[in-house]
């Protein structure tokens, strides 16, 4: 073995015992973080709230208005209940596949029939 195998193997030993008293101490310990001046306190609460307790964000406003189109009983699945855009997207979806299809199966009857 050479030097710095050995001495490495040597660096590294450990034993259970030692482990344990090394995951002790350190779960142990309490590290005491700094007191917030001011400034972080005030940025952490005007980035929460702006102070209007009662005032409701346009965007939660939105959402609960897709949310009710969404929940709308209208037999329709949920991937159409989108809209014309939906309606569009489906039907060229399933218009690809099926020419995707058609091209395979062509495919594979004339290299089948050469």
């Amino acid at each position: 073995m050479s030097l710095l195998l050995k001495s490495s193997v040597n660096l590294y030993k450990l034993h259970p015992k030692s482990i344990q008293q090394q995951a002790a101490r350190s779960f142990l310990t309490k590290k005491k973080c700094p007191p917030k001046t001011e400034e972080e306190s005030q940025c952490g609460r005007a980035a929460g709230a702006s102070g209007r307790v009662n005032e409701i964000a346009v965007g939660y406003k939105l959402l609960k208005d897709k949310q009710a189109r969404f929940q709308v009983k209208d037999n329709l699945p949920v991937w159409l209940k989108g809209g014309p855009m939906d309606r569009m997207l489906y039907v060229s979806t399933v218009g690809l596949s099926v020419v995707g299809l058609g091209c395979s199966l062509a495919f594979i009857s004339m290299m089948a029939l050469k």
